[in-house]
């Protein structure tokens, strides 16, 4: 996976816009992990971008966008909120983006 120029917000405000855009009404998205290695440069972040349940066309969409961006976020894999009465997916995204300079 390459460089992605955006950074984590970004990639989180691309999501929710084109998860929008797909039709989804309240798309919502957090950063559940974020790992660097030693004396790297880049680091890669993990967000679930938060949908209703059972949409697998708005997957459709969301991955055709991300392919069509220039930069690297890809979609990883899913996953259904079975812990609740609330109808919620889970979609996963990464990217490498650029990490913080210390100091």
């Amino acid at each position: 996976m390459g460089l992605c120029n955006l950074t984590e917000k970004e990639c989180s405000d691309f999501l929710i816009a084109t998860a929008k855009d797909g039709g989804e009404k309240s798309p919502r998205a957090i950063t559940v992990l974020r790992t660097q290695s030693t004396r790297s440069i880049t680091r890669t972040v993990k967000i679930a971008l938060i949908v209703t349940t059972n949409n697998t066309t708005l997957l459709d969409f969301l991955i055709e966008k991300c392919l069509d961006k220039d930069e690297e976020l890809i979609f990883v894999g899913s996953e259904v909120n079975l812990q609740s009465d609330l109808e919620i997916d889970y979609f996963f995204f990464e990217a490498k983006i650029m990490a913080k300079k210390q100091g």
